[in-house]
């Protein structure tokens, strides 16, 4: 790659998280910041699928392509009280909803296994995302006012964080099997406490 470029990780992430609930990928494309690139591209797509999912574009920043482009299109964008995810988004184009991520690749992840794999399990006939209580291994911190979705891992006597929250640490949640689910109204767990997880 050249310099300032990164590899693309959400694409492959959202589409093996797809087939793994039993949805049929057509394609994964990638858009520059060009307005005009990414329109066609998202046409393109919603005359191609039933359901489109983008990442990245729709904070608050200066180039923010998707949701620029997805709000004059009759989008919605805004900040759900979720920690990693909180920028989302919904358009519909052409008949077809599109589905707006962040594009940090923890907050992508956490935003399709919270928001999307659930419905798409039951259109799928799938059974519901397994969820359950273990006992914390260690105390945890929360910032107040948002449900955070820690990554961790299950062992013999309860559920272990894997790393902090950051939205960049793409690794953690390729080592975690669980996200561990914080109420918005708690900011501080100690360890023992028991926690609902949800299995990845």
């Amino acid at each position: 790659l050249r310099p300032g470029q990164i590899y693309d990780s959400n694409g492959l992430t959202l589409a093996t998280a797809l087939a793994d609930n039993d949805v049929e990928v057509v394609s994964v494309g990638h858009s520059s910041d060009d307005p005009t690139e990414f329109h066609a591209l998202v046409t393109a797509a919603a005359a191609a699928a039933d359901v489109v999912f983008t990442s990245g574009g729709v904070s608050k920043g200066d180039f923010e392509v998707v949701k620029d482009v997805l709000a004059e299109l009759g989008g919605e964008f805004g900040s759900v009280a979720v920690q990693p995810g909180g920028p989302q988004g919904v358009t519909v184009v052409d008949g077809v909803p599109v589905v707006s991520f962040p594009g940090n690749p923890v907050s992508t992840a956490v935003s399709f296994e919270v928001f999307a794999r659930p419905i798409l399990r039951e259109l799928a006939g799938l059974p519901p995302v397994d969820t359950t209580e273990l006992a914390l291994l260690e105390s945890v911190r929360s910032p107040a006012g948002r449900r955070q979705f820690l990554r961790g891992r299950r062992t013999d006597g309860g559920v272990a964080l894997v790393a902090g929250p950051g939205s960049h640490l793409i690794a953690s949640m390729a080592a975690a099997d669980v996200l561990i689910d914080i109420p918005a109204e708690v900011t501080e767990l100690p360890a023992g406490t028991p926690v609902r997880v949800r299995h990845l």
